[in-house]
């Protein structure tokens, strides 16, 4: 019988709270006060539409990317081969990263919810936050794409990256981190289809609970601007 997310995030709020009343030392946990979950299929564009939201929400501070506080080689060996890293690890850090006093106005978090049970936690924090008096703005921002469109721009952004790394070690430079999956078609179809299977699923349940806007992000960069223009002022 498969795990019960419920009791999953259960548990995971048992784990982790307790860290986070240790890293404030005994005082209230200040949270963002507007918290806005984005979340894509890979190469549906979030970096390049971020400022959109950015702007249209009044939020100043640069996204938390989940992906980037998940650095270390263990961590990187699991996302190169399109699995996932373990809730409790990235709930750990994510909420930690979230105390920073330059997130209380409001932030964006880049690759959260991805699982059923990060969902179910995701309702856990929001209401844990409620009951202490705090309860944050909440959106969640989802981009979608097709597979062939998911594929084709992963492998295009590796190309790229490839060319800008030979010229950086020839000229001097910055090099660019490539993923298996920008560079292997298949293990970009795998990462496709994990995020179809395991977060899309994950990111609907919360219709009803919080404000979802899911967005066709396959079209040109001005027309996804539009429908997130659109999706955000209603």
């Amino acid at each position: 019988m498969a795990a019960d997310p419920v009791a999953i995030a259960q548990q995971l709020m048992a784990d982790v709270w307790p860290q986070i009343e240790a890293a404030c030392a005994g005082k209230p946990p200040v949270f963002p006060r507007q918290l806005v979950w984005l979340n894509g299929a890979p190469g549906a564009g979030k970096g390049t539409n971020t400022r959109i939201i950015m702007n249209i929400l009044g939020i100043e501070k640069q996204p938390v990317v989940v992906s980037d506080l998940l650095s270390s080689p263990e961590f990187i060996k699991i996302k190169n081969s399109g699995a996932l890293v373990g809730d409790k690890d990235v709930v750990g850090l994510l909420l930690k990263k979230l105390l920073d006093p330059q997130y209380a106005a409001g932030a964006i978090v880049d690759g959260f919810p991805r699982s059923r049970p990060q969902a179910e936690f995701l309702r856990l924090f929001v209401a844990k936050l409620a009951q202490l008096g705090n309860p944050p703005a909440v959106r969640v921002v989802v981009l979608n794409v097709a597979e062939e469109v998911a594929v084709e721009r992963q492998i295009k952004r590796g190309r790229e990256a490839v060319v800008s790394n030979e010229a950086a070690r020839k000229l001097g430079g910055r090099l660019e981190d490539i993923r298996a999956t920008d560079v292997d078609p298949a293990s970009a179809a795998k990462r496709f289809r994990v995020f179809q299977e395991q977060t899309v699923d994950a990111l609907k349940s919360l219709q009803g609970a919080f404000p979802c806007h899911f967005i066709d992000a396959g079209a040109d960069i001005p027309t996804v601007a539009k429908s997130i223009e659109q999706a955000l002022a209603a």
